[in-house]
């Protein structure tokens, strides 16, 4: 059985550049080791090469087109992420929420 990797929730603003060198702006929803998901995101071909930046000062990243539904795609990266640069994109996620549920703490952000 193979397991994929762990993914983590973000809200990561993003510039991606297809094949035809066309720049596109879209948000990562997810990041894992080995890929993301990105929203907002007009339907790629699946297969397509893509580069994108996780953020400033780190190197645009080669990915490839896994699937695309709609307005979300799933990429694969060549080659994996480090930890610094999966932490900078979980930095972008609020964790303030808009509706306050009763008895729930909202200060804790996740579980290990």
């Amino acid at each position: 059985m193979r397991y994929r990797e762990h993914r983590f929730p973000c809200d990561l603003p993003v510039e991606v550049v297809g094949p035809d060198g066309q720049v596109q702006a879209c948000i990562v929803t997810n990041v894992s080791q080995w890929g993301v998901r990105l929203a907002r995101f007009d339907a790629p071909q699946i297969g397509d090469t893509l580069r994108l930046r996780l953020g400033v000062g780190t190197q645009p990243r080669e990915a490839r087109v896994r699937w695309s539904a709609g307005a979300y795609c799933g990429l694969r990266f060549a080659q994996p992420l480090d930890a610094r640069t999966i932490a900078l994109a979980r930095k972008s996620v609020s964790h303030k929420a808009r509706i306050k549920p009763p008895g729930w703490n909202l200060q804790l952000r996740e579980l290990r």
